[in-house]
């Protein structure tokens, strides 16, 4: 993992950067898919990196010799060759509608990967598909980065976070879940996926202090919406225990905003839970949670939830075929379009 990056990552918009926010997936879940490179540094061109004198030096020969052989003769590091206006195909290349082939001309693969996700990004938009391919072209170095912390609360029975360190797209995870049955099978289940050395377990719930004593109401049909008494409004009349919250900023104290996420699950208790997370959110941690107007109104108003999570920028609604990044004021008709529509919640990812 790449150290000495700013410690608050904002979508790249610089050429030579991935742009995080109009590339063209399903999922920016960071869970289920790599995501882009959030490099902060531009991507360097070969013509201002490398020159015959230091095409000579040991480093950047082990780690591109052939480019390194070019411009110790003199060579010029060219860039790659793509469309020109009007879609007319340049040297080296061959562009025929969702199909394309780049000529990387031994430049930096890097910069050739960064050129044909342009390209499949611009096809795939117009077209519904693309498939690039690209030739004479260096090693492209790393093409994403996959989550080294998931934190997973309300990981009820290990759904979200065994499959997501099983499967490699979380190194490690630290699961979080207060009710007591669940925690069993959560446990359980980690021991039978043989991932006690990766996935961390708590029994608490997670809020705005420590040590404090929290009603959680039981439901008795959905294992998945025990819910915390609410603050506003009446307790329903289920059967309840009482848990133990501690906050994020305590059990998990160091969390990275260019690495981790944060998955969180608690039944319309967001608010609250981000009251003792300062730590991640003035760093901005990446945040799933499920977005529930009807559940969150039981314990604050959507004024009281922007204010915490005021030091995003904005957020994509992953319920969208291609996610789009949309501002924080834009939560506001999301919420009255989920209080009206047939779907009562929706899941988001913070930036």
């Amino acid at each position: 993992m790449s150290t000495g990056l700013d410690a608050v990552w904002t979508p790249p918009t610089t050429a030579g950067r991935f742009d995080n926010e109009n590339l063209p997936r399903r999922a920016v879940h960071l869970i289920h898919t790599p995501q882009h490179s959030r490099r902060t540094a531009p991507m360097p061109h070969p013509l201002d990196t490398l020159s015959p004198r230091s095409a000579t030096r040991t480093p950047a020969r082990r780690e591109n010799p052939r480019l390194c052989d070019h411009a110790a003769r003199g060579g010029e590091t060219a860039r790659p060759t793509g469309v020109s206006g009007g879609g007319v195909a340049r040297r080296g290349f061959s562009d025929r509608g969702a199909v394309a082939l780049i000529d990387g001309q031994w430049g930096w693969g890097q910069v050739a990967c960064k050129y044909a996700v342009d390209i499949a990004t611009e096809k795939a938009l117009a077209l519904g598909t693309a498939t690039i391919a690209i030739r004479s072209c260096n090693h492209i170095g790393r093409l994403g980065e996959y989550v080294e912390t998931l934190v997973d609360l309300g990981a009820n029975v290990g759904s979200i976070c065994i499959p997501a360190v099983s499967r490699g797209f979380a190194t490690r995870s630290i699961a979080i879940e207060p009710e007591p049955t669940n925690f069993l099978m959560l446990t359980a289940n980690i021991e039978l996926n043989s991932l006690q050395h990766k996935i961390r377990a708590h029994q608490n719930a997670v809020g705005p202090v420590d040590n404090q004593s929290i009603r959680l109401e039981l439901s008795s049909e959905n294992f998945g919406d025990h819910r915390i008494t609410p603050t506003v409004g009446t307790p329903r009349e289920r059967d309840s225990t009482t848990v133990t919250s501690m906050t994020l900023d305590t059990l998990v104290p160091n969390l990275n905003p260019l690495t981790d996420l944060i998955f969180m699950d608690v039944q319309g208790f967001e608010k609250f839970v981000l009251d003792g997370a300062t730590n991640a959110i003035q760093s901005r941690v990446p945040i799933v949670m499920e977005y529930f107007p009807e559940g969150i109104q039981e314990h604050c108003s959507l004024e009281d939830l922007l204010a915490v999570i005021a030091p995003y920028s904005g957020y994509y609604d992953l319920n969208l075929p291609v996610p789009v990044f949309t501002p924080l004021e834009g939560l506001r008709d999301f919420w009255h379009g989920l209080l009206r529509g047939p779907f009562p919640f929706g899941d988001i990812l913070l930036l």
